[in-house]
């Protein structure tokens, strides 16, 4: 926030918010072995900025989506190849003393999937399973009016 005099960095304080939002999930198995999703929306809410100059409390606003699939590379199902991405976008309004802010967070993931099956008894079976594989995260830090950095 800012003081009566303009400066930046007032001290300790708190944040609060919350959003709320709808988010469609859609699931897909288009044929044996292999399933695909996504997922999208956007929601709203507040975010709430005290100190000891007073309180701000300005919109914000999330946009996001995301999808990924599996891919089964064997006859048994026990080896599949998986793959997901996603991207989310909060940004909040500038209001007086507190100026418009937005920050992005991006992730895609591929891996291995390998699974078994070990039958305990008739009614029950042990389903473990391990994955490897590489993921990449990206975004933006918090910017503020100039588009640069916040302090």
């Amino acid at each position: 926030m800012l003081d009566g005099t303009g400066t930046e960095g007032a001290g300790p304080g708190t944040v609060e918010g919350g959003v709320t939002s709808v988010q469609p999930y859609v699931h897909w198995a288009p044929r044996n072995g292999l399933t695909v999703w996504g997922m999208g929306g956007a929601g709203s809410g507040t975010l709430t900025v005290s100190d000891v100059f007073g309180t701000v409390e300005t919109p914000v606003a999330l946009r996001m989506a995301a999808g990924g699939g599996r891919q089964s590379l064997t006859a048994g199902h026990d080896l599949a190849l998986k793959a997901d991405a996603f991207h989310a976008t909060l940004s909040s309004e500038a209001q007086t003393g507190l100026p418009a802010a937005s920050g992005t967070a991006t992730r895609v993931r591929t891996l291995l999937e390998k699974t078994a099956q070990w039958s305990l008894s008739d009614a029950a079976a042990l389903l473990p399973s391990v994955e490897a594989g590489g993921r990449w995260d990206g975004g933006s830090d918090v910017t503020g009016p100039d588009g640069g950095p916040r302090p």
